[in-house]
């Protein structure tokens, strides 16, 4: 008999495919009109989003990456105009 221990790995993974399906099918069914749909970083949603909607979708993933705050100076806009400070926690930094 195989131990499911060795396949729980697997398992996860296919009951997150299957619910990130199951949910996409039923978004899709309610939306009638072409939407613009993001996500979360998570694997399970970009198949799931293509079986639902093919390609009438306009569809991101928003990935947050976290960690401590830079050292080096970040720019920040505002009003137009950039000044240079240190980036704190909460903040992003695009250049």
């Amino acid at each position: 008999m195989t131990d499911l221990r060795d396949h729980n790995g697997i398992y996860q993974k296919f009951l997150q495919e299957t619910a990130a399906m199951i949910f996409m099918d039923d978004l899709a069914k309610r939306l009638a009109n072409r939407v613009q749909l993001t996500s979360d970083g998570h694997k399970a949603y970009l198949e799931a989003v293509e079986g639902a909607f093919g390609s009438n979708i306009d569809y991101a993933m928003l990935v947050k990456v976290y960690g401590p705050a830079p050292l080096q100076p970040c720019r920040v806009h505002r009003g137009g105009k950039a000044s240079r400070r240190r980036q704190s926690r909460s903040q992003a930094c695009f250049d």
